[in-house]
């Protein structure tokens, strides 16, 4: 089977390792490491809808946009994905929304973006894409395609 570019990046990075303590250090601070009552490997694992019900209400600017992710991905029916899934293991639908959310979430400027087969979806996730774009249109051009 032949890897894809980012496949290939990607676990060329996970064989780095510190020559000072060989990764002992860093996997223990993971471990330790809690963050709302979760550990770094239960925020990889868990599916979104999860980790958004373990988040608390909080003043924390960084706290409450997180939270929001996870409302907009579980609006357009991704609650069931974790967030150390691989893009390019996804089907062809589940990997547009996500790409279409990374562009919501980082406030993307100037670009141009296409929102094709919106008739397929369903009407919740339909209506929900469309007030994201909504908030795109902007700063951006948005293509709806049937």
């Amino acid at each position: 089977m032949i890897k894809k570019t980012s496949e290939k990046i990607f676990d060329s990075r996970k064989k780095i390792v510190c020559p000072v303590c060989k990764g002992k250090m860093l996997k223990e601070n993971y471990t330790d490491t809690r963050f709302e009552n979760l550990t770094y490997k239960e925020w990889q694992t868990h599916p979104i809808a999860k980790l958004f019900e373990s988040i608390h209400d909080s003043d924390n600017h960084f706290v409450q946009k997180i939270k929001a992710y996870f409302f907009d991905a579980i609006k357009l029916n991704l609650g069931d994905l974790s967030l150390s899934e691989k893009i390019c293991n996804l089907n062809a639908v589940i990997a547009q929304k996500i790409k279409f959310l990374s562009l919501f979430f980082n406030r993307v400027y100037g670009t141009g973006i296409i929102l094709k087969n919106m008739d397929n979806l369903p009407i919740k996730e339909k209506i929900a894409i469309e007030e994201m774009a909504i908030q795109m249109k902007e700063n951006n051009t948005i293509w709806v395609l049937d």
